[in-house]
């Protein structure tokens, strides 16, 4: 139902749907955000945000697994249930704050990048020619 209820919002976003993942593809990046399902429990599911860096991706498509910039949050977060608000909110900032090259390398310069990127993701965004951005 949560998933169903957030298609919209993530349509008017500009994400495009495949299954439980949804992506918006921009020149350099992909912002991706999937749904996924614990193998360890029928009952436990996973809101999955990522970054696919084009320049460094030897891969073309826009799985979560084929992003180097990864971010997981549990269904319930200290014993309360994530709702579709607080991933609208999420899904929100994680736009604003990682969906450009520009922004995302701010962030890798200040050791501040979101959940677990690849070392690769980090050298690419800090070294990468700012007048190419």
């Amino acid at each position: 139902i949560l998933v169903t209820n957030l298609a919209p919002r993530l349509k008017t976003m500009g994400y495009r749907k495949s299954k439980l993942t949804w992506y918006q593809k921009k020149e350099k990046l992909s912002l991706v955000f999937a749904v996924q399902k614990s193998l360890y429990s029928p009952d436990v599911w996973y809101y999955c945000f990522g970054i696919r860096l084009h320049d460094i991706s030897n891969v073309a498509t826009d799985s979560i697994s084929s992003c180097q910039i990864q971010y997981r949050v549990e269904q319930t977060v200290n014993g309360v249930w994530v709702t579709e608000e607080h991933l609208s909110n999420l899904l929100e900032k994680w736009n604003d704050r990682y969906g450009s090259l520009r922004q995302l390398r701010i962030c890798a310069i200040e050791n501040k990048l979101p959940g677990i990127p690849t070392r690769d993701a980090v050298r690419y965004l800090t070294t990468v020619n700012i007048s190419a951005i």
